[in-house]
């Protein structure tokens, strides 16, 4: 597991991911209270209190998970985390300006800094054209299909499991 501690901030040419603070859940409600951002997430519900923006943060903290929020120039524009597999979202706003991929790449950054770190996994609904693109930008690779519950639409969704070696993490990078 991601030594959080040791990458509780990161830096990219356009955001800054750190850690969820006191002041993040009203901006995280906001940016997670849209059904089109929520729905292609497993755990989140729909609609997104503050309420369950702290309780979130409050599990981060005790649990020590490797979660960042995402901002740019005008404020808070998604998440990103390395717990079980890689997650991000990003809010409506900012959708399109390749933030997703460009967080991504710096939780990945961080996560294979560890030489012992093995393949990361990764989720995606089908249907989600924009998360499947960015995964395959990553160096992401189909890994089977799936079904996955999905919290907002209160049911299960069909999805496809991603895979990320090392060696295509290497491969996919932006040569200079």
């Amino acid at each position: 597991m991601l030594d959080f501690a040791q990458y509780s901030d990161l830096r990219t040419e356009r955001l800054q991911l750190r850690p969820l603070v006191q002041t993040d859940p009203d901006a995280l409600a906001d940016g997670l209270g849209d059904y089109d951002v929520t729905r292609w997430l497993v755990p989140v519900p729909h609609p997104y209190s503050a309420e369950d923006a702290r309780t979130f943060q409050a599990d981060c903290a005790r649990h020590s998970w490797p979660v960042w929020s995402i901002f740019d120039d005008q404020g808070l524009v998604g998440g990103a985390d390395i717990v079980a597999s890689l997650g991000y979202w990003i809010a409506p706003r900012a959708q399109g300006n390749g933030y997703a991929t460009e967080a991504a790449r710096a939780v990945l950054a961080a996560y294979f800094a560890d030489p012992d770190a093995g393949d990361v996994t990764s989720v995606v609904f089908d249907g989600n054209a924009a998360s499947a693109a960015v995964l395959r930008k990553l160096g992401y690779v189909p890994d089977g299909a799936c079904r996955m519950p999905c919290a907002a639409q209160g049911r299960d969704v069909d999805a496809q499991r991603m895979r990320l070696t090392r060696a295509a993490w290497a491969a996919a990078l932006p040569r200079a």
